[in-house]
């Protein structure tokens, strides 16, 4: 079983791999790199063409990749919302706005599936647009709070310290 989010691990892969060759000429570095490549793109195939068959357009990811981009930036906090660090930051930038969060979820719901991603998609973009300084600040928030930047409890204070000492061993490595 593998998941798509699998593809995250490329970047790491082949950055360790263009550390690695760095003197090397780019014929090199790219017959050492593209196996790497090549399966990645093979591992994400079967469910690329899932997702895009049952949804009627091109998802090479996810099948929710319109509404994970819409919640990614801060405009509509889920019911269930932590108090992470993102949330703090989202409601201190005043980036979410119940009445204009409660027309864009009214109006998605009455598309079909493609149309409502690409409407998510805009609200997104539009996002960006208006307050890119904001957005960017929230999204740099929900990167803290994955490696427990949000001091939330132990369960943070633990993950916080493993990424300190892992990032700390990296870089000594």
């Amino acid at each position: 079983y593998l998941k798509p989010n699998h593809v995250l691990l490329i970047p790491p892969v082949l950055g360790f791999g263009l550390y690695a060759l760095w003197r090397e000429p780019l014929r090199v570095k790219l017959n050492a790199l593209a196996p790497a490549l090549v399966t990645t793109a093979l591992l994400v195939a079967p469910w690329s063409m899932f997702a895009s068959s049952s949804t009627g357009m091109f998802v090479p990811l996810s099948t929710t990749q319109g509404l994970n981009l819409y919640l990614g930036v801060g405009l509509s906090q889920p019911q269930n919302a932590e108090t992470g660090l993102h949330d703090i930051v989202a409601q201190k930038l005043h980036l979410q706005d119940a009445e204009r969060d409660a027309a864009i979820n009214a109006r998605a719901q009455s598309m079909s599936v493609p149309e409502s991603h690409r409407f998510y998609q805009s609200a997104a973009k539009a996002a960006w647009q208006q307050r890119p300084f904001a957005t960017a600040a929230h999204g740099l928030a929900k990167v803290a709070h994955s490696f427990g930047a949000s001091l939330r409890g132990l369960k943070d204070f633990v993950l916080l310290s493993h990424s300190l000492v892992v990032s700390a061993v990296a870089c000594w490595l």
